[in-house]
């Protein structure tokens, strides 16, 4: 089977270090303490380590320091997104990359642009237009692209725990994908206070392999691969929560964030409160959602609680 081309984070990094510092935003209003300097010198160190060992051809260790499995793979254009579940399955992919991208001729990447906007103070969302290049400096096909990274702080580091890419487009509708969202993500609330929770939103709303990261236990991402597996571990959070005396899921606030008209992150401050409006701690908990756009319509395929635990 001819391994999709996903994680181009492989064949970009080595030209950022010339692209200048990276702007960084705050995607929510929560967690507005982070330090937008302090992250940015961060993640150009992690860059710049990243790029010597990519040159080197270090799959092991780019795949043991620089990622986090289970570690999500996308690919829009294609309808197409799986889940490498150990770091084993990482590395190959790196060589297969690194295989697969020798052989169409590519010697470098040229950056057109990049951003960073923050997901609360542990999450960032790297954003990348790019060109492959043969040593001529010739794009080859298909031309530009753009590389989407969710990175994840962890007591060890950035590591990264979702990668995509896609055909670059110039224009995106960001009130229609909004739009779109807003409406999508009141119906998975609806769902979440109804009186089948698990079920509606494991066949309306999910798709899968998911990943997850829930705010109650240690908070580290886990692969949800079938929708029975979804089925049981949500049905157990939400009985896990109404033992706790939860009578329904409140939201504060909501931000939709369009990388392009296939992908999306959705933030979304919620608490789960008793029957007298009192929050079970922690209360105002922020999650980000990862949304794709499928043959069959927008598809949530992550949710990641913000905060580490770890």
């Amino acid at each position: 089977m001819n391994q999709p081309n996903l994680p181009l984070f492989f064949s970009l990094v080595a030209c950022v270090l010339g692209c200048g510092s990276i702007p960084s935003t705050l995607l929510g209003q929560t967690n507005a303490t982070a330090n937008p300097a302090a992250i940015d010198a961060e993640l150009k160190q992690v860059i710049e380590n990243y790029a010597k060992l990519f040159h080197e051809r270090d799959a092991g260790t780019l795949a043991q320091e620089y990622y986090s499995a289970p570690v999500l793979l996308i690919e829009t254009e294609k309808g197409m997104h799986r889940v490498l579940e150990t770091t084993v399955g990482v590395e190959q992919q790196i060589e297969a990359t690194l295989s697969q991208i020798e052989s169409s001729g590519w010697d470098h990447s040229m950056i057109h642009s990049q951003d960073i906007k923050m997901a609360g103070v542990d999450m960032a969302i790297l954003s990348i237009v790019f060109s492959r290049c043969s040593s001529d400096g010739s794009a080859i096909a298909p031309g530009r692209l753009r590389g989407t990274f969710l990175l994840l702080k962890k007591r060890d580091g950035w590591r990264i725990i979702m990668a995509c890419t896609e055909p670059f487009t110039e224009t995106i509708d960001e009130q229609a994908t909004h739009d779109k969202l807003s409406s999508k993500m009141d119906r998975y609330i609806e769902l979440l206070n109804g009186p089948k929770p698990a079920e509606g939103v494991t066949k309306e709303i999910y798709q899968f392999p998911r990943l997850s990261r829930s705010f109650l236990g240690d908070r580290k991402q886990k692969a949800m691969l079938s929708e029975s597996e979804v089925l049981v571990g949500l049905k157990s959070y939400l009985n896990e929560l109404k033992a706790k005396g939860m009578t329904e899921i409140r939201v504060h606030s909501m931000k939709v964030h369009s990388v392009s008209n296939h992908l999306a992150f959705v933030e979304l401050i919620s608490s789960r409160v008793l029957a007298d409006g009192t929050p079970i701690p922690p209360a105002d908990t922020p999650f980000t959602y990862i949304w794709v756009k499928k043959p069959t319509g927008w598809k949530m395929i992550s949710t990641l609680a913000h905060g580490s635990a770890e």
